[in-house]
């Protein structure tokens, strides 16, 4: 019933070994109640689909909830049962009265045990379910049920009438015995466990062994399924409550590779980085990716042909974690993965170093994002559009296509300001012709949002090392170590190309963190400190991405013209005269129509009001790169205009002009903040 992964190629870590290790130390989990909204990759395998993108096995609103049709199910990694010792696994379920709209339709929600040496989808096994079940318009049954097989054929199996939607299905094992029993609570919990048997059988009968020895194990897993139906979000099909108690053992994983693919002659270099060979199997190219918390997966590189192939870790092993996994699959097999980006766009203006910061600050936006790797058939974006849960704010909307390479890319949607984070639930890409139904839990934004402050230690005009502390978003409170939910930091430096007729930046300098205990390094060679742009961004373990943009300053410059001009990346281009320049409050002598406030590329000014030299204050005419405009008019209120800030948080230069013909104004008074 529970298929095991078979994507994930081969594991490396820092002791170089090219499968995880036999046996995982640490405590044995007692089970999980999913109640943090994410499924434990430490706990649970990836959830394994007869579908390729639907159905899921989803961790949403405190239960693992099954959604689609078809068979999803998951193997528990954290403890196996022992053959000699007396166990128990238990876990409550509930099947709500769903309406099956045609013939022969059900629905079937289950527990299974199974042997070691296999997996729980084939040869020796058995399993507890509760079902539903329509054979005509008029005749449903609802049924608890017990199936036990060896290789792969049944030899056992019984059934119960019930009328129950939520119940206990629990698997026991009898180590004198060498016995499994399935046993049911028609009422779960609800009123004291009270147990009815359904099915007895020994693992070590003639015509029905298991082949198991005092070395051997049990797996347990956890499935679902619906044929002829769809089971939509929170239609009431979910898992809640699983328990291991009793001789449970931390696991033996079985290998993970794909055959003929495997690791060989890893080592330290000098530099810190790992080196291995990756051997592959045949003519076949294979894509890598790598990752750091088997969550979040990156492009590595791509292998053609059968050979021994080197390879390099993306980083010194000591900067991006002391494991790194990696997998593999055939070049040409599409790899997704949809997440959201959430942006403060201004930080702050480096000063000496650090930002001058001040509380509170808020996120200013959000988008989602679909990451495609590992394909040639790249729709167009016309092709592929968004869809999220209730209250999103994105319904059937276009994206915007990045392209990497030829074989990878990036669907944005569109920026979304309100709400200001999205649910949970399940989102819908139209994906080409296709449909992708993808389920993502609440990012639970309220909680997760910290600052990354930095301080940048600057010599002689050359950047040497960074620092940094994580602060609370509304009071800047230090929050200390690196809350446990992040789980990488990634700094990035844009330029050189600094020119404000330039519209390209470029990545300069990227580091990653992924050790919680560093909160510094040293930038070697050390860069010029000129004029930067930094963007600090966080992966949390929902696999979404914070960013927090720091520029060079808030300086902003006032031109004066008497005829409305063009705004060139250099205004006195286009007749503009230069009245002056500041970061706070200041005065502008010169007698124009029209006056042009402006902010250079790489600053943030915030406008409150702008008074003329005859006490009217004034407000916008034209906008460029400007939010919230309509703050400037009036007179001072604390109430300002961000002026140089684009919606993804880039900071390309911004303006606005007022128009004050006629007035006869000697100069003008702007008020900004600092």
């Amino acid at each position: 019933m529970i298929r095991r992964r078979a994507l994930l190629a081969a594991g490396v870590c820092f002791t170089f070994v090219a499968t995880p290790p036999a046996v995982l130390a640490g405590p044995v989990p007692p089970g999980d109640d999913f109640n943090d909204g994410v499924l434990n990759p430490s706990l649970w395998g990836p959830v394994q689909m007869e579908n390729i993108t639907w159905p899921m096995l989803v961790e949403t609103n405190g239960h693992l909830e099954f959604q689609g049709t078809d068979f999803a199910g998951n193997t528990w990694l954290g403890s196996q049962g022992s053959y000699t010792q007396d166990w128990e696994v238990r876990v409550d379920v509930n099947l709500a009265e769903l309406e099956l709209t045609q013939d022969y339709a059900g629905v079937s929600i289950v527990l299974a045990v199974g042997h070691d040496d296999d997996d729980v989808t084939l040869g020796d096994r058995m399993d507890v379910w509760l079902s539903l079940d329509r054979d005509s318009s008029t005749e449903y049954y609802r049924t608890f049920n017990a199936w036990t097989g060896t290789n792969g054929w049944d030899t056992g199996y019984t059934w119960a009438d019930t009328s129950t939607t939520q119940a206990t299905l629990r698997i026991a094992y009898t180590a004198t015995a060498r016995t499994l029993t399935a046993w049911i609570d028609p009422d779960g919990s609800a009123n004291g466990y009270s147990w009815t048997g359904l099915l007895s059988e020994r693992v070590d009968n003639l015509g029905a062994d298991w082949g198991m020895n005092t070395d051997s194990r049990f797996i347990i897993g956890l499935g679902a399924s619906a044929f002829w139906h769809t089971v939509n979000p929170s239609d009431g099909v979910f898992f809640d409550n699983f328990a291991a108690s009793g001789g449970f053992l931390p696991p033996v994983l079985p290998p993970t590779t794909v055959p003929g693919l495997y690791l060989t002659n890893a080592v330290l270099l000098p530099n810190g980085f790992a080196q291995f060979e990756l051997v592959t199997p045949s003519t076949n190219a294979f894509t890598l990716q790598y990752s750091f918390d088997l969550r979040t997966w990156k492009y590595w590189t791509t292998l053609w042909g059968a050979d021994h192939h080197s390879v390099q870790t993306p980083g010194p092993i000591s900067e991006v974690g002391n494991t790194v996994f990696v997998r593999a699959a055939p070049f040409g097999q599409a790899m997704h993965q949809f997440t959201f980006d959430f942006r403060c766009s201004w930080n702050g203006a480096l000063e000496n170093g650090s930002p001058a910061l001040s509380w509170p600050l808020a996120l200013d936006n959000w988008q989602a994002k679909l990451e495609v790797g590992n394909t040639t058939n790249l729709p167009s974006a016309n092709e592929v559009t968004f869809s999220g849960p209730a209250g999103s704010g994105l319904v059937d909307l276009p994206v915007e296509f990045w392209p990497d390479d030829d074989y990878s890319g990036t669907y944005e949607s569109d920026i979304i300001d309100l709400p200001p984070a999205p649910p949970g639930g399940n989102w819908v890409v139209e994906y080409g012709t296709a449909n992708m139904n993808v389920n993502h839990p609440d990012p639970q934004v309220a909680g997760r949002f910290v600052v990354v402050v930095p301080n940048f230690v600057v010599s002689n005009g050359l950047l040497t090392s960074v620092s940094w502390t994580y602060r609370h978003p509304s009071t800047g409170a230090n929050l200390g170590p690196r809350p446990g939910f992040v789980r990488r930091v990634e700094f990035t430096l844009y330029g050189p190309d600094f020119a404000q007729c330039s519209e390209n930046d470029y990545d300069i300098f990227y580091r990653q963190v992924t050790d919680p205990g560093i909160t510094n390094f040293i930038v070697s060679p050390p860069i010029p400190w000129s004029n930067p742009l930094w963007q600090i961004g966080y992966v949390d373990d929902l696999n979404n991405t914070y960013t927090l943009n720091y520029s060079f300053g808030n300086l902003y410059q006032v031109f004066g013209a008497n005829s409305l001009t063009g705004v060139d990346c250099d205004p006195m281009l286009d007749g503009w005269t230069l009245l002056g320049s500041a970061t706070n409050t200041a005065t502008f002598i010169g007698s124009y129509d029209y006056y042009l406030i402006r902010a250079p590329k790489h600053n943030v000014a915030k406008i409150d009001a702008v008074r003329g030299s005859n006490s009217s204050y004034y407000g916008t005419s034209y906008t460029g790169n400007t939010a919230d405009a309509q703050n400037i008019d009036g007179p001072p209120d604390g109430l300002y205009a961000t002026l140089g800030k684009t919606p993804r948080g880039f900071y390309t230069g911004g303006f606005f002009i007022i128009n004050v013909t006629g007035a006869g104004l000697s100069g003008i008074t702007v008020y900004a903040l600092p």
